[in-house]
């Protein structure tokens, strides 16, 4: 019986240490897969800002009242994503890093880190898409209202915000779609009694 035993708990942690090393290489995958998409849209982001500031500051040399106003939000907002994008472009390569060594380390400190910080990245989007949706229906009515009453100055300027909130929309619902996947991958695994071989360190829920 006492061999019986030795043998099966043999088994028990080999399959476990198999079903780890499985788990670990989806969480690589997952988080390489994030961190490469973070880098790309902060590129985009930062692309978009510094092509919204160029357009503006064209719009903003126009003889024409409108136009001229049309630039102003557009410069504002564009400035806004190029700081941000040529900042998170510059953080994101130290995460990855520091993901990577923490999943190499110790997968649950790994989970737990990544699941709190996505959490509250997947949150933000939320508070992002509303503050943009009111930015470009602001637009939008201040540019019909403009153009209604005929002062072109008020209509440019609300065109002009209500286009570049739009768009900065669509990056938040896209970028936000990436996150959430990359939270569900997370939240597949369940964190268990700790890191080391042979204890029930990962359970996998199917």
């Amino acid at each position: 019986m006492t061999r019986l035993a030795v043998t099966l708990a043999l088994v028990l942690s080999s399959l476990q240490a198999r079903a780890e090393d499985a788990e670990s290489a989806r969480l690589r995958a997952a988080a390489t897969r994030y961190f490469a998409s973070e880098n790309l849209y902060n590129g985009l982001y930062l692309g978009i800002g510094a092509t919204n500031v160029g357009i503006g500051s064209l719009l903003a040399t126009r003889d024409d009242a409108g136009l001229r106003a049309a630039g102003y939000p557009v410069i504002a907002v564009g400035g806004i994503e190029l700081v941000v994008g040529a900042v998170y472009l510059g953080l994101t390569p130290g995460w990855r890093r520091e993901a990577i060594a923490e999943l190499d380390r110790d997968t649950s400190e790994f989970l737990l880190k990544q699941r709190a910080r996505l959490r509250g990245v997947e949150s933000g989007f939320k508070y992002y898409e509303i503050t943009d949706g009111v930015a470009a229906a602001a637009g939008l009515g201040i540019g019909i209202g403009g153009a209604a009453s005929g002062k072109d100055a008020i209509a440019g300027a609300g065109a002009g915000l209500g286009a570049v909130a739009f768009a900065q929309l669509t990056m938040d619902l896209i970028t936000h779609e990436v996150a959430k996947r990359y939270l569900a991958a997370l939240e597949h695994a369940r964190v268990g009694l700790g890191p080391a071989r042979g204890t029930l360190g990962i359970a996998l829920s199917f």
